[in-house]
């Protein structure tokens, strides 16, 4: 920061306004432009600021508001595995849906809709704490839609906001620190809520201090600083400076005319086709073994290890590491191995991880497997983008990734259903085991194809 912004830096620190702070400035014969230049640093770095702040303040919310909690505490108050697996492929679904159009057809991206976002994702969890409360599986229901309405535009229009005002600000700094601290910030939420939860069950814990006696609830004091960090960090983004986001829009019919001719554009390479066959098959399996591993691990290893929640923020804090260390190692291998291999690699990875649930499942067995599968989705994932790198220029690829979000509607439409009546009449483990079935003898032979495809286009 050079002389003219620590000099801007200091009079707004002492209550000067930012007109006489330049009135000032100009007087003493500075230019205007580098006045301007020192404010737009300044700014800068207040921003960079305030977007470390939001996101502490969302990783505390995703660590306590753990996906794999709320399964839990709906299986608590009564709801059947069927009702569990139909939330959270509705949930996945109605994100998909809402991503395209954020991303495609929204004309509007401000962080005024941001804002409100985050704030009607911290309500939505002061809903499941209120449903919980009073055993309503229809209140719990509603309440975990509504947040999943909330949290995607909350995330896509932040990194929307996060591209656009950092532009030149430092970007690759405030995203590395963001990937390191946001990591552990998440572990210790999601042990801290799995303690709260374990110690402070639904039924209540009694506690007695200098002769006064407070019924405790963990699902409530879970759920209050999940949503007081939403809320908090919603209210955050007001005092983020800078311009808001906006775009183009395009009608609803305008959409599904351009889904339509994407359907044309993609339907004539057989590899693209295959690759949106598997991965949707993928999102299904993935899906439906994430909606039952925290519920397997509560019920059927209560009593072992360190109690039935700690024994999932333990499963999943592995996964957390997982996710922050394998797209380096992907990169790397796909470098020396190609794309195509480890597409197959990675699904016979993925498929590990259901297997460790079926098995012979222990606490170890299971984070081994959860570590393993979670690096055999990276790798996927990674494989995969590399993959439409190659094959697909910018615009085509950006067509190709929300035409792949819309087109899973269909599969889900099906699958889901079908998926949650299975497991209903089969139970978890024989369920994780037809999962993992599923990665290797349909998923894997798909990305197999994808690879003699290739070969015999190369040789052609």
């Amino acid at each position: 920061m050079n002389s003219i912004s620590q000099e801007i830096k200091k009079r707004l620190e002492r209550g000067e306004s930012a007109d006489e702070v330049k009135r000032h400035l100009h007087a003493r014969d500075y230019r205007l432009a580098d006045i301007e230049d020192g404010f737009k640093q300044v700014r800068g770095r207040l921003n960079i600021r305030r977007f470390l702040y939001k996101d502490l303040l969302d990783r505390i919310g995703y660590g306590f508001g753990s996906q794999q909690y709320i399964n839990i505490l709906f299986y608590i108050i009564g709801a059947p595995l069927f009702v569990v697996g139909i939330l959270n492929g509705l949930r996945v679904f109605l994100g998909g849906i809402i991503s395209s159009v954020i991303s495609a057809y929204s004309s509007s991206r401000s962080k005024v809709i941001l804002s409100c976002s985050g704030i009607l994702v911290g309500m939505s969890f002061l809903g499941l704490a209120v449903s919980v409360w009073i055993s309503s599986l229809l209140l719990f229901f509603i309440s975990a839609i509504a947040g999943t309405l909330a949290i995607i535009p909350y995330g896509e229009i932040y990194h929307r906001i996060v591209r656009g005002l950092l532009e030149h600000e430092r970007k690759t700094y405030v995203l590395n620190q963001l990937a390191t601290y946001g990591t552990i910030i998440t572990i210790l939420s999601l042990f801290f809520a799995g303690f709260l939860l374990e110690q402070f069950p639904v039924s209540g814990r009694v506690l007695s201090l200098y002769g006064l006696k407070a019924h405790i609830f963990g699902y409530v004091l879970v759920f209050e600083i999940a949503a007081l960090a939403f809320v908090a960090s919603g209210f955050l983004v007001y005092f983020v400076i800078g311009r808001q986001i906006s775009g183009k829009g395009a009608s609803i019919a305008q959409g599904f005319k351009e889904m339509k001719s994407q359907w044309h554009e993609f339907s004539k390479n057989r590899i693209l086709v295959t690759l949106l066959l598997a991965s949707a098959a993928t999102s299904i399996v993935n899906t439906m073994g994430n909606a039952f591993y925290g519920i397997f691990i509560y019920s059927k290893l209560m009593h072992v290890g360190f109690g039935g929640f700690v024994n999932v923020a333990v499963i999943f804090s592995v996964g957390v590491i997982a996710v922050l260390l394998a797209p380096s190692l992907t990169r790397m291998n796909a470098l020396r191995y190609g794309n195509f291999p480890l597409l197959v690699f990675g699904t016979l990875l993925m498929a590990i991880m259901p297997l460790s649930y079926y098995y012979k499942p222990n606490l170890l067995s299971i984070a081994i497997g959860t570590l393993v599968g979670i690096c055999g989705a990276a790798v996927v994932g990674t494989a995969q983008g590399l993959l439409t790198m190659d094959l697909l220029k910018d615009e085509e690829r950006m067509r190709f990734f929300r035409f792949n979000a819309a087109a899973t509607v269909l599969p889900y439409v099906i699958g889901i259903p079908m998926a949650s009546w299975l497991l209903q009449i089969v139970g978890m483990q024989k369920f994780f085991l037809a999962l993992s079935l599923t990665l290797c003898l349909v998923v894997a032979p798909l990305y197999f194809g994808i690879v003699l495809m290739q070969h015999k286009k190369a040789t052609m």
